[in-house]
C-alpha cells in the first residue's frame, strides 16, 4: 500500500470522527434548545397564573369600591 492510499484512508477516518463529534454537538445543543423551550413554557404558564390572580384581585377591589360608593349614595339619600 503506498503513502497516498494510506493518507486517504487516514483522512477518511478523521473526517468520519469529525462528523460523529459534530453530530454529538448537534444533539447536545438540541437538548439545550428543548430545555430552554420548556423553561419558556413554564415561565409563560406562571405569568398567566399571576395575571389571572391579579385580575381577580382587581375585580375584588372594584367590587369593594362599588359597594363603598353605593353606601355613600345611600347615606346621601337618607339625609
Amino acid at each position: 500500500m503506498n503513502n497516498e492510499t494510506l493518507n486517504k484512508i487516514i483522512r477518511k477516518r478523521v473526517i468520519w470522527a469529525e462528523i460523529k463529534a459534530q453530530e454529538q454537538e448537534y444533539h447536545r445543543l438540541q437538548k439545550q434548545i428543548d430545555e430552554l423551550e420548556q423553561a419558556k413554557k413554564d415561565v409563560s404558564f406562571e405569568v398567566q397564573k399571576k395575571l389571572a390572580e391579579s385580575e381577580k384581585i382587581g375585580e375584588w377591589m372594584a367590587e369593594r369600591e362599588y359597594e363603598a360608593l353605593m353606601r355613600g349614595e345611600e347615606k346621601q339619600t337618607d339625609v
